[in-house]
């Protein structure tokens, strides 16, 4: 049995959510780009589990994501039988940031927004196919429909319980739903209500990685820390089936250390407070180095023109003895 006591505090994705929402609120025409800087700046900077590299953007962009997120796990999490402890798995996502429109109008052409490599959004599902990632976009909004998601689940799932009255202004929605809801059929118009209410609230996030990490962001809880090791589907599994609903795809986007890029092999092996990795303001020109000197040393690995990579950490050593 488990009871959450939940302390908000900055660099907590229920914070970060709720400042997006409040900041389209009064600044209705706020660019997307100031958005996905704030969210990326508060997570590197307060939050002790994520790692951000930030790159110059590239307009024309060859794989039609912003950004690709990785969330590591000890193998134990995820297999039945106990793996060695420094053995690592990953889920793999590609990230794509949307604005929706002010005044609830009509997005449907940001989904058919395309340059001289096609069409953003199947360059985003082909080339995260390819490269064995989750195509996901994250959708900014002051919209306040409470996902059908979140409460077709609410009695099922005692995860949730503590976003079920959340402001929420950043949503996650799979890239296939608004592909093959909104993209291939016949032209609709597309209300911030009509894709919010099929998304989860990204305040979700900080409940489901808190059942890796016990003390994840100041959650205080009574757990059985031994149920998590007998079942196969754990919950950043269910987390991938919230979203994708074909549960048959949940190990198409795992990765084992083997199979990790060389970036991200970089990043997990840096100490995150050696290198000054966080952007404060005593840093800034320290950090501008240190990102620039990682892309020029793994460019070739780097997927065409991603804005940055981010990577959650959450192996427990500690609770694997």
């Amino acid at each position: 049995m488990r009871k959450f006591y939940y302390n908000h505090h900055r660099g907590s994705f229920h914070d970060i959510s709720k400042d997006t929402f409040l900041w389209i609120r009064n600044q209705p025409y706020v660019k997307e780009e100031s958005i996905t800087d704030r969210i990326v700046y508060v997570l590197n900077t307060d939050n002790p589990f994520v790692k951000c590299i930030e790159f110059k953007r590239n307009e024309e962009a060859l794989n039609g994501a912003d950004w690709e997120w990785w969330i590591l796990l000890n193998e134990y999490y995820v297999k039945e039988n106990k793996s060695p402890k420094d053995n690592i798995v990953a889920y793999r996502f590609r990230v794509q940031a949307k604005k929706l429109m002010v005044n609830d109008s009509n997005n449907y052409h940001l989904f058919h927004y395309s340059n001289r490599n096609g069409l953003q959004i199947e360059l985003l599902m082909e080339r995260a196919k390819e490269d064995r990632a989750y195509p996901l976009y994250a959708l900014y909004t002051d919209c306040t429909k409470i996902p059908e998601k979140l409460l077709l689940d609410y009695n099922q799932n005692k995860l949730f319980n503590p976003c079920i009255r959340c402001k929420n202004g950043i949503f996650l929605l799979s890239a296939s739903f608004i592909y093959y809801g909104y993209v291939l059929r016949e032209k609709i118009t597309v209300r911030n209500e009509m894709l919010v209410k099929k998304s989860i609230p990204a305040s979700i996030i900080d409940c489901v990685l808190s059942t890796f990490h016990p003390y994840y962001f100041n959650f205080h809880t009574t757990y059985d820390y031994q149920s998590i090791y007998k079942h196969h589907m754990t919950e950043i599994t269910k987390f991938i089936t919230f979203l994708e609903e074909n549960t048959y795809r949940i190990n198409d986007y795992l990765h084992t250390s083997a199979e990790f890029p060389p970036y991200l092999q970089h990043i997990i092996s840096v100490d995150k407070h050696k290198e000054n990795l966080r952007g404060n303001d005593s840093n800034c020109e320290h950090m501008d180095s240190l990102n620039y000197y990682f892309f020029e040393e793994y460019r070739r690995y780097i997927p065409d023109a991603l804005s940055g990579i981010g990577v959650i950490d959450l192996r427990n050593k500690d609770r694997l003895d």
